[in-house]
């Protein structure tokens, strides 16, 4: 089972590539137009779709007072430092920011269409400022001044800061000052060293003094906010996907949307081609005609045409003569769209005079004209039989009903036993006269369209010959069927022998 298994996947993989092979061999052109489109497509989506362009400006902060990242925070604490950095970059985006960038810029920044951002690397005081716009200038000075306005943003916060404490310092050194003067009048009344005046006197002392050490302090502290320690450059590429990229991915994306509509046709064309496979519905391409379809004159070696037409039925005499054996009653009958099959019974039977097979040709269809008048020619007597250039050729009298007369069958059964083959020139399958053609014969060769008739048709075609009783051996395709006319009668048979009683099929 695992084994069957196995080679079913195989064949079905085989069965795709070839369905593969098959849609880009007949499709090749749809599958380029598609690719073409495509990459139209995305060149057009390239061009049409918004250009922007994002610069970078770095900046590296200190501590400062009065702002997230201050001097009281323990750099050596790395959850304080996570929150004062995440604190600082929310602060780039406000609009008391950007009222500074636009200042700087000398216009409303961001502006319409553009966007500002603002990202910490990890375990750094750096702030990394993005300003992205839909040109390059544009974004160069958006980054650039947004870099300076939130470092003077924080400078300003610094001052502000140190400005407050140093005046509430000196407020309290003020009022402090005033309170030592009291407690030294007071204290200069008592002489007692250890009096609460003179207490009072020390406390006050050394309020002062820290005050004074304080306000030192705050004047000594640094203001500085930061520095910008990579400006924002003129960016030379675009944002998002290269041009190139969507024209290749377009193209792409076009030829496998080709590609699969190409697969999904070629499965849901029942159509009938050689260059696709050998075998239809079981039965086997017997032989394929390139050229249109006419009658066969072997002598004419300077037509490429009729060399081609020989190959064919050179090829399908081999066919014949394998499968089936002397004495065979071989009938052509035409599948849809209908083809006559006079020229293509007589071809054949000329192809096995050739190689020294005695075979005739009888016409049954009476759905097409006569083979005698598709050739122009007039059949000579040769005593038993009509010869159209040393080819026997029987015509059937009567309505094809008829033909189930045991007349009609006696007569058949002498033609089996002197030739080797009998060719009959059915009416097409599917037609009564065609039923009845067919079921004269031991077996038939179904005469297909190229790229017209359809696979279900010769599924149908090859059960309805099996119910017949004339299995068929396989196809013949061909495409155009024209008469040549005016081919001149012989006298003689070649490889045919005598058919006794009148040139009919009937008396």
């Amino acid at each position: 089972m695992e084994e069957e298994s196995l080679l079913s996947d195989e064949s079905n993989t085989t069965t795709l590539a070839a369905v593969v092979r098959a849609a880009v061999r007949r499709y090749f052109p749809v599958v380029i137009v598609c690719a073409l489109l495509g990459g139209v497509a995305g060149f057009g989506f390239s061009k049409l779709s918004p250009k922007s362009f994002t610069a970078s400006a770095s900046v590296l902060l200190r501590p400062s007072p009065g702002n997230s990242l201050s001097p009281q925070i323990g750099l050596s604490n790395a959850n304080q430092l996570t929150i004062a950095m995440t604190t600082e970059v929310s602060l780039v985006t406000t609009p008391v920011v950007a009222a500074k960038a636009s200042s700087l810029a000398g216009g409303s920044l961001p502006a319409t269409g553009d966007a500002v951002a603002a990202t910490v690397p990890p375990s750094t005081q750096i702030v990394v400022v993005s300003y992205t716009a839909p040109t390059a200038t544009r974004a160069e000075a958006g980054a650039n001044a947004y870099a300076k306005a939130f470092l003077s943003f924080r400078a300003s916060n610094a001052k502000a800061a140190t400005d407050a404490q140093t005046k509430s310092l000196q407020s309290q050194l003020k009022a402090a000052d005033a309170a030592l003067k009291t407690a030294a009048a007071q204290a200069a009344s008592d002489t007692d060293p250890r009096s609460y005046a003179a207490q009072e006197l020390q406390l006050y002392a050394e309020r002062v003094a820290s005050l004074n050490n304080s306000i030192s302090t705050a004047g000594t502290v640094s203001l500085d906010p930061g520095t910008v320690i990579r400006t924002g450059v003129l960016p030379t590429t675009e944002n998002g996907v290269p041009g190139w990229v969507l024209v290749a991915a377009g193209a792409i994306l076009g030829m496998v949307l080709g590609l699969l509509a190409a697969v999904a046709r070629q499965l849901g064309d029942k159509r009938i081609r050689s260059a696709d496979t050998t075998v239809v519905e079981g039965l086997p391409i017997l032989a394929a005609a390139a050229v249109p379809m006419q009658v066969l004159d072997p002598s004419d070696a300077a037509s490429a045409d009729m060399q081609s037409l020989l190959e064919t039925f050179r090829q399908l005499r081999t066919a014949v003569t394998t499968s089936a054996g002397r004495g065979t009653v071989v009938a052509f009958t035409s599948l849809r769209p209908a083809k006559p099959t006079a020229v293509l019974a007589y071809n054949l039977t000329t192809t096995l005079t050739l190689a020294g097979y005695s075979a005739c040709v009888v016409d049954l269809d009476s759905s097409a004209p006569g083979l005698l008048e598709q050739l122009g020619a007039t059949a000579e007597s040769t005593g038993d039989g009509a010869g159209i250039a040393g080819v026997e050729v029987i015509r059937a009298d009567g309505q094809p009903h008829d033909f189930y007369n045991p007349e009609v069958r006696t007569r058949l059964e002498k033609l089996r036993a002197t030739n080797d083959f009998t060719i009959l020139a059915a009416a097409p399958c599917g037609t009564a006269d065609g039923d009845v053609g067919a079921s004269l014969a031991d077996a038939t060769v179904l005469v297909a369209s190229e790229n017209r008739s359809t696979v279900p048709g010769v599924r149908l075609a090859r059960e309805r010959m099996l119910r017949l009783g004339a299995p068929s051996l396989g196809l013949l395709l061909v495409g155009r069927v024209v008469a040549t006319s005016h081919r001149k009668a012989a006298s003689t048979r070649v490889g045919a022998p005598a058919v006794p009683d009148s040139h009919a099929l009937r008396d």
